[in-house]
């Protein structure tokens, strides 16, 4: 299937993560702590149990499957190292992390205008570059970063399939969804073609490990350690402030007011520890410039009579500015924020609805954020996997498969 333009693409994709949103929200209305979304992927998981008659047959396949993932996956990224180098060209992310490290190895503060070669500042918050200093320091190539983490993702899938398997169900239950839905995650994140493109030039990779170790921990009851790397998750990205309120209503409506107390007051600590020293050097450096360069690009580029910004991206920013204003978008952007709180606050239930919440809302603004690249989405992808294991998990939890028959 192909377009008349790129931009015309580009439009119709954003249409559909429009109809999956709305197909979500949808699902997600319900009563109780078991919502229709809940339901669904048991309905659905309950399709596929193919009537084995135990567990031993889908533990064998199951496990088989996942091993074998995570090391082609590992694989496959390493012949992408070899074949594509950290070019700027290509994406100029990761040579700007290396002129950050190397600012900060000589003790200078980080958050300044780099040319790589063209002229750019450091566009993220420390807990998202911050990982690749020791690759830098020792020398390796940067993207051995990204790969530790893969692997270290895979891992977390891994952890809830030999859970599930070792947890030592019932001789009655004949089929166990939290293996399936762990490792339909663990497929993705390996096999993903424009993710494991992305993982030879790309650089997020941090914060998807801190986002998948929060949902490890919610799903686990590790709150305080959710509330490390909730805040490891903050200070990553200046966008990641709309994952809270989704966070903060599953907190009220789930968890006792002390553990609540505890939970924000690590966060609070956790963020000022990582991002304090570079916000009180340099407050218009880190949390000014990185937003307005990117508006002031898109402005340029406009200027000069292109619209490779529109049809580049996965959005509506640069469509309203390039119809309209830098100030309508920023109309559109509070908008979806209030948005955002309403709807974390009116569907976020349990476990489940949390992420679900999560990812929609890490979705929904980044339609009307300054950078609305296609890899800004696979944050709120990996967050939805988690929402897909934990409905799984209730599913088991509940009995829901039960005999062989």
């Amino acid at each position: 299937m192909s377009f008349p333009t790129q931009s015309e693409g580009y439009l119709v994709i954003t249409g559909l993560f429009a109809v999956t949103c709305s197909l979500l929200l949808w699902l997600t209305k319900g009563t109780g702590s078991k919502s229709i979304w809940s339901r669904t992927v048991i309905a659905t998981l309950g399709n596929f149990r193919l009537r084995w008659p135990n567990l031993s047959r889908q533990k064998a396949m199951v496990l088989g499957l996942a091993l074998a993932s995570i090391t082609l996956g590992i694989w496959v990224r390493y012949e992408f190292y070899a074949r594509i180098p950290i070019n700027p060209k290509i994406a100029d992310m990761l040579p700007l992390i290396h002129e950050a490290s190397h600012s900060l190895v000589l003790g200078e503060w980080p958050y300044k205008y780099y040319y790589v070669p063209w002229r750019l500042p450091l566009t993220f918050m420390p807990g998202l570059w911050l990982p690749y200093l020791p690759t830098y320091v020792l020398g390796l190539d940067l993207r051995h970063t990204g790969l530790l983490i893969i692997f270290l993702i895979g891992m977390i899938y891994l952890y809830f399939i030999l859970q599930a398997y070792l947890g030592k169900p019932s001789r009655t239950v004949a089929f166990l969804a939290t293996p399936i839905a762990s490792l339909a995650g663990l497929v993705i994140l390996m096999f993903s073609t424009e993710i494991v493109f992305f993982s030879a030039i790309g650089h997020t990779f941090p914060l998807w490990l801190w986002l998948s170790a929060f949902c490890f921990s919610i799903l686990t009851d590790r709150y305080i350690l959710a509330a490390i790397f909730f805040g490891m998750v903050l200070g990553s990205r200046q966008t990641s402030v709309v994952f809270a309120p989704a966070v903060c209503a599953f907190l009220y409506k789930t968890v006792r007011r002390s553990t609540q107390t505890a939970f924000l007051f690590v966060v609070a600590f956790v963020w000022l520890v990582l991002c304090a020293p570079f916000l009180l050097s340099t407050p218009k450096e880190f949390l000014i410039d990185p937003i307005v360069h990117y508006q002031e690009s898109a402005l340029l580029d406009f200027a000069l009579g292109s619209n490779s910004y529109v049809s580049q991206t996965i959005g509506f920013s640069y469509i309203l500015q390039y119809l309209f204003s830098t100030k309508t978008l920023l109309v559109f952007r509070y908008l979806s924020l209030v948005a955002i709180v309403f709807l974390s606050w009116h569907f976020t239930k349990d476990k489940t609805t949390l992420f679900i919440s999560m990812a929609l809302s890490g979705i929904l603004f980044s339609f009307f954020t300054p950078i609305p690249w296609h890899y800004i989405y696979f944050g709120p992808l990996i967050i939805l996997s988690f929402a897909m294991i934990a409905a799984a998990r209730q599913a088991d939890t509940c009995g829901q498969f039960q005999g062989g028959g």
